[in-house]
């Protein structure tokens, strides 16, 4: 039998790493977001110097 304190700490300790990937993975999402953005605007420039 754990300490109920014990337990929840525990428990917070995991929320935290969850919240750490949950962010981490939100940052990675962003940044795949932003590659996409200017790599279809560096096509639309180029399409309009092109054209």
């Amino acid at each position: 039998m754990t300490h109920p304190f014990t337990r929840n700490l525990g428990l917070l300790t995991v929320n935290e790493s969850i919240i750490t990937k949950a962010k981490n993975r939100s940052l990675t999402v962003t940044w795949l977001i932003l590659l996409a953005v200017l790599a279809l605007w560096t096509l639309w420039i180029g399409n309009l110097v092109i054209g």
